[in-house]
């Protein structure tokens, strides 16, 4: 069956990576993960969220442009994962081999990309998802999540974020984030400020990419209907692809979404195997008046693209 590539990206802990693995499980597609991450992805990618354009100006767009040409054209590498001198055989193992992401990418290089379409999730390719669709031929599927629920995971996670990674790059800072830079070069001070503005930075590039570079090759999902409707928001989603949602798709989705707990277990990034209808809103019980008033606050000019005024109340949904 002929069929497109297709990038999953939007915003970090937004669905990205379970869409990317709900899509891989049909068959159709060679997947690769986050290439564009700083820490585990290709080589030649060193500023998370790189912007790559037709016509790049500067050495650091120009990096990023070789890049990502030669990830689509097999001429990639993955980085060795930074682990420690010392632990486990298994550690010492993967620090020598390449781990998942690395071997993916050897069977894509080797193998996979003669006979099936590249699958890329990567939600730090976000930036450069419009020259990706429009140089490749990519399909593009975008997830957003409500900002006080990207909040709430990020604090979760312990992450945060260096701008500069932002305002070394150029192009990106012209194109995409006019109306953003002032704002980022006041280097907020607070963890929830930094946060609350990524979000609102990261929904800005993906409605912008959308609406005026990539159009009907671009599809938009939130999080919260993935939780809430997982089965019928994945057959829209294998709609736009022109693919067919088959029977090994939706016995995983229903594996994955029928679990009786909410949360990830303790120190996993992504546990898929959760009750995703209590996840979808989970934050509400979770988050503090004063939390929630000031992400509103950072956010409301972007979020009120994405997201009705009824979604920020609290309490049982």
């Amino acid at each position: 069956m002929q069929t497109d590539p297709v990038l999953v990206t939007g915003p970090i802990r937004s669905g990205t990576t379970y869409v990317g693995r709900v899509l891989s499980e049909s068959g159709y597609w060679a997947y690769l993960d986050e290439p564009c991450n700083v820490t585990n992805g290709i080589e030649g990618i060193h500023l998370w969220f790189p912007y790559v354009s037709e016509f790049p100006e500067s050495e650091t767009s120009r990096q990023h442009k070789y890049a990502l040409d030669g990830l689509m054209n097999g001429r990639f590498t993955y980085k060795t994962p930074p682990n420690p001198d010392h632990g486990s055989f298994r550690k010492q193992l993967k620090k020598w081999l390449g781990g998942r992401s690395a071997w993916m990418g050897y069977r894509y290089k080797l193998l996979e990309r003669f006979y099936k379409p590249v699958l890329i999730k990567d939600p730090t390719a976000l930036p450069s998802s419009g020259y990706l669709s429009n140089t490749y031929g990519m399909k593009v599927i975008f997830l957003i999540r409500h900002p006080a629920a990207f909040y709430m995971s990020m604090k979760k996670q312990q992450w945060d974020f260096d701008f500069n990674n932002l305002l070394q790059q150029k192009e990106l800072c012209e194109n995409l984030l006019q109306d953003y830079t002032d704002e980022i070069k006041q280097n907020p001070k607070s963890y929830i400020d930094r946060i609350a503005l990524l979000w609102k930075v990261l929904a800005g590039i993906e409605r912008q990419i959308l609406e005026n570079q990539i159009k009907s090759r671009g599809f938009k999902i939130t999080h919260e209907a993935l939780c809430l409707e997982p089965m019928e928001t994945m057959q829209q989603v294998f709609d736009f692809l022109e693919i067919p949602l088959n029977n090994k798709v939706r016995q995983f989705i229903i594996r994955t979404t029928s679990s009786e707990k909410t949360d990830a277990e303790e120190g996993k990034v992504h546990d898929f195997f959760r009750d995703s209808r209590r996840l979808a809103w989970g934050w509400k019980q979770k988050i503090t008046e004063e939390e929630r008033d000031r992400i509103r606050e950072v956010t409301e000019n972007e979020a009120a693209h994405h997201y009705p005024d009824s979604t920020w109340s609290l309490g049982e949904v």
